[in-house]
């Protein structure tokens, strides 16, 4: 009666302690399962935020080339004011010769007859008159198209300047995040690693200690029956 006594009570710890390891060993799963949840949600995360970033990044290259498509416009605007302000110049040289031309005509009319020469120099002095009018308003013009053209310039330039800037700021922003991304991701890796080999470590422990106790008291119980 002792030994079955003895005999039952080793046998109701022995099944308390594979109820307790059973339980260790749910929570050691459930742990795990945890981990690997926060893995996956961590891996979803990465994944919205990358594509994030191909949207962002398409949205700025369409800006980018939006600005791009500017500036070759504003460019060629320039280079409309620069052909016509050349045209405007080459004008301008054109009626000075051609008032050059009249004043020496102006000249070479004095030795003619009087009245001759009067006429003529009435009709050429309107002639210059109109002329030099022309030559002043071709001038006038031709500043203004200059001034526009500056300020074209001045405006591609800044344009590429802004956009050079942002394209920088937005490209360091990226960097920074997918650095940040990448280490959350990296120490979340780590620590569920660690927590894994942690809760196997102890579950491995445990397994032995109970199969080391299982062994003792297999042995008590057959020495107490030999007894």
């Amino acid at each position: 009666e002792q030994v079955s006594r003895l005999t039952e009570a080793h046998e109701a710890r022995l099944a308390e302690e594979e109820s307790s390891a059973s339980s260790k060993l749910r929570e050691a799963r459930e742990v795990r399962v945890e981990l690997q949840a926060k893995v996956d949600a961590l891996k979803d995360a990465c994944e919205g935020y990358r594509r994030e970033c191909e949207d962002f990044k398409r949205k700025e290259t369409s800006r980018a080339e939006q600005s791009l498509r500017e500036v070759e416009r504003l460019q060629a605007q320039a280079a409309e004011a620069e052909r016509q302000a050349a045209a405007k110049t080459a004008d301008a040289h054109q009626l000075k010769v051609e008032l050059d031309k009249l004043k020496a005509r102006e000249q070479a009319t004095v030795q003619v007859d009087a009245n001759r020469m009067e006429l003529s120099n009435g009709h050429l002095s309107r002639r210059k008159e109109e002329l030099e009018a022309q030559v002043e308003r071709m001038q006038a013009e031709l500043r203004d198209v200059t001034t526009a053209r500056l300020a074209i310039t001045k405006e591609v330039d800044e344009g590429r300047r802004a956009l050079a800037a942002e394209k920088g700021a937005h490209l360091d922003h990226m960097h920074e995040a997918r650095q940040a991304a990448a280490a959350e991701k990296a120490a979340l890796a780590k620590k569920y690693q660690a927590t894994l080999r942690e809760v196997t470590t102890q579950h491995e422990a445990e397994v032995k200690r109970l199969r080391r106790k299982h062994r003792a008291l297999t042995l008590e119980v057959a020495a107490l029956t030999d007894q």
